[in-house]
């Protein structure tokens, strides 16, 4: 009988050390192909970024905010920086230039310094003008919150622009 124990113990050992090793595994393999809050995002925390993740650097010329965009090009129509609470749709407006099929565009939104959302779209055409991300007011609720609010726009990984507005 003592020798089953001794068998069964050593047995367990060994399963749950290949348990821990799988778990180390699966975090390391998370954090290298980048399977978290983008960039090391946080909620409730503005983190510095120090992933090194280029790809296709300056594909950003210009960022814009804006109250409406054009159907057809996403150009934007109405300029705007100041916003009210009941606004129908905020948008951040990309300026592209010789942008890539397959390039991923991602954003990492705070309002005053803490972590709010984050998206990404992959460019789906060849030398478009310009891609854009938006809010509508049915958005989840918390996103028309007063008070000041900074995007940080991100290329393939790499951080190209950031933008400020405000929402009263």
């Amino acid at each position: 009988m003592k020798g089953s124990k001794k068998g069964i113990v050593q047995i367990l050992l060994i399963l749950a050390l290949g348990i821990g090793i799988g778990i180390v595994g699966i975090i390391a393999w998370n954090r290298l192909s980048g399977k978290q809050l983008p960039f090391g995002a946080k909620k409730g925390k503005v983190v510095r970024v120090t992933k090194l993740r280029t790809k296709t650097p300056g594909v950003i010329s210009q960022v814009i905010t804006a109250r409406d965009v054009s159907a057809q090009t996403g150009e934007p129509k109405v300029l705007s920086s100041k916003f009210s609470k009941k606004e129908g749709e905020i948008f951040v407006v990309m300026k592209l230039s010789n942008v890539k099929r397959g390039t991923r565009l991602e954003y990492v939104r705070y309002l005053n310094n803490k972590y709010l959302d984050h998206r990404s779209m992959e460019i789906t055409k060849e030398n478009i003008d310009f891609a854009n991300f938006s809010w509508k007011l049915v958005d989840p609720p918390g996103t028309r919150v007063a008070g000041e609010y900074f995007v940080k726009v991100y290329t393939d990984g790499k951080l190209e622009r950031t933008i400020t507005y405000s929402i009263s």
